[in-house]
């Protein structure tokens, strides 16, 4: 599993990305997918940090919201990007990586990628809502998920020349299989 957040006490592995930011995405990560448990959960996550209940349901339409930064939004166009299907372009176009670029460094687009791809590991099937992940089947759609979501991330990690955070080394997302 990556860790997004290592606790506080660790001074080498600071997150350049407010958990604000980690959440709002992870909101619309879960908006898109439609998995109301990582949007009830993240929904809680920005309420007990001091979010606004304007600027929590205005995620859905970020775009006309004037509740988001610059870095914001961009973060949130990143997670559409990545988990909308577009079998015609790239998903992250160079123009939308440039505009990222941006606003964060290379550990802070790391952090990004996986933080978006960390909540797909962890949505079931549809076809099966109430079976649990540790005992269910990887079906047709799971694997297809998996394979678009392993693309965005080859495709925005091909453009990071730094070295993979230490943190994250271990992860799923990035292995070969």
């Amino acid at each position: 599993m990556c860790l997004i957040r290592p606790p506080a006490r660790s001074k080498a592995y600071t997150v350049t990305i407010p958990q604000t930011t980690i959440s709002l995405v992870q909101l619309r990560a879960g908006q898109i997918v439609g998995s109301t448990y990582h949007t009830v959960r993240q929904t809680g996550d920005l309420r007990k940090a001091g979010g606004t209940q304007e600027r929590i349901t205005a995620v859905a339409s970020w775009r006309d919201a004037p509740y988001f930064t610059g870095a914001e939004r961009v973060a949130l166009e990143l997670v559409e990007a990545g988990l909308t299907p577009n079998p015609f372009a790239e998903r992250v176009p160079d123009e939308l990586h440039a505009r990222a670029s941006a606003h964060y460094d290379d550990k802070a687009l790391w952090t990004l990628t996986l933080a978006i791809g960390q909540i797909c590991f962890f949505i079931p099937s549809r076809s099966s809502p109430s079976r649990s992940l540790a005992g269910s089947r990887i079906t047709a759609s799971d694997a297809q998920n998996r394979s678009a979501l392993s693309r965005f991330c080859d495709q925005a990690l091909s453009r990071q020349p730094a070295p993979l955070p230490p943190c994250c080394a271990p992860c799923p997302l990035l292995s070969s299989s």
